[in-house]
């Protein structure tokens, strides 16, 4: 059970962390080259540059190491989240990162620091 927590728990924060910095971050100009036609949207953009890893540009590798680290980290203050609030939610599609999304309010209060860390940002629009 512990694995699959883990497991769902950086699905989740995945989908959290990436997409922004991805598309708009460090990432930008690689989303660009290598995943154009790629449909943005159920983890579809982090899947692409994970295929064209070795073609990825350095400054893109940095920030996917910085998110993996930070991912770590939010999994582990999440982890009683998860069980609580999304357990019976079944993994994939984003759903459990929506189910912490309609459970914000209720997050314990380490989850939501860590998810709303300095990794997280929010788009002013």
């Amino acid at each position: 059970m512990l694995s699959l927590t883990r497991w769902m728990v950086a699905g989740a924060v995945a989908a959290f962390f990436t997409i922004a910095g991805a598309q708009q971050g460090p990432c930008s100009d690689d989303v660009q080259k290598l995943c154009k036609d790629v449909q943005p949207g159920e983890g579809h953009i982090i899947d692409c540059l994970k295929t064209h890893q070795k073609e990825v540009s350095p400054k893109c590798s940095a920030y996917v190491k910085q998110v993996k680290q930070e991912l770590a980290k939010v999994s582990e203050a999440c982890k009683p989240d998860i069980e609580k609030f999304c357990s019976e939610i079944p993994a994939g599609k984003g759903a459990i990162a929506k189910c912490l999304k309609q459970h914000s309010a209720d997050l314990s209060p380490d989850c939501k620091a860590r998810a709303t860390g300095p990794t997280h940002k929010k788009s002013g629009g």
